[in-house]
């Protein structure tokens, strides 16, 4: 059998082999729930035709400890995402088929960021995706396989997103851009260089008082960056726990 180069190119092949009406991903080191497709399945009987898939709230597990929890939103359309990626990872999703199909498959060129490119291409049209408020899905995070360790990868695919998609990307999405390179550069050590773009983030949306947070962590050096980020994390899923925040 020929070898298949590149995570799309793999998507591509499962989803041109599939005989069924639903396509749900997996990366091989994420987990589904028992009950997520099950789940998944049902959300679907209540929605119209414009409904192109639903996705989960979901976990970050990090050394057998939850890292990060994102509560799904009710309802997602394109003017969601082109501010930012609300949905998640694609282990996340389920989508009708047709609707990937349509927009011509997944980009086999990209080299990052494959989700978000995707659901910016499905969502247009006025079509929606549905979220569910369980956490079904659990995202393992691997060290050994950090995108910071090949960031030309990161950049490449984010640049490529920019000229696909120029048009509709508003200055949050161009600052949210900014910010993911900032969190490159600190773990290249590169702080001078996190704080730009950081700083570049807060000039194209000054909204965002995470960006304000972080650009100024990143002038007091690396270790003090790492330790007020992981407070930030702790105090978000504290307040997760107890309900004070969705």
């Amino acid at each position: 059998m020929k070898k298949i180069k590149g995570p799309n190119v793999a998507r591509n092949k499962g989803i041109e082999e599939s005989k069924g009406k639903y396509i749900s991903f997996l990366d091989s080191d994420d987990e589904l729930n028992p009950k997520n497709l099950e789940k998944c399945f049902k959300a679907f009987k209540n929605t119209s035709d414009d409904c192109v898939g639903v996705y989960t709230s979901f976990e970050i597990k990090k050394d057998s400890s939850t890292d990060f929890v994102s509560i799904a939103k009710e309802k997602v359309v394109f003017e969601d995402v082109i501010e930012e990626n609300v949905i998640g990872p694609l282990s996340t999703t389920m989508f009708k088929k047709d609707s990937i199909v349509d927009v011509e498959m997944l980009d086999e060129e990209l080299k990052s960021d494959q989700d978000y490119e995707l659901y910016l291409r499905v969502l247009k049209d006025d079509r929606y995706m549905i979220g569910l408020k369980d956490v079904l899905t659990k995202i393992y995070f691997d060290p050994s396989d950090r995108i910071s360790t090949n960031p030309e990868r990161k950049i490449e695919g984010l640049n490529r997103i920019e000229q696909k998609h120029w048009k509709h990307l508003t200055d949050k999405r161009l600052a949210n851009h900014d910010y993911m390179l900032g969190f490159i550069a600190v773990d290249l050590g590169n702080m001078r260089k996190a704080a730009r773009h950081f700083y570049s983030a807060i000039k194209k949306y000054p909204f965002n008082w995470n960006y304000y947070y972080h650009f100024f962590s990143s002038i007091l050096g690396k270790r003090f960056f790492r330790m007020s980020h992981q407070v930030k994390k702790r105090v978000k899923l504290i307040l997760l726990k107890y309900g004070l925040i969705g």
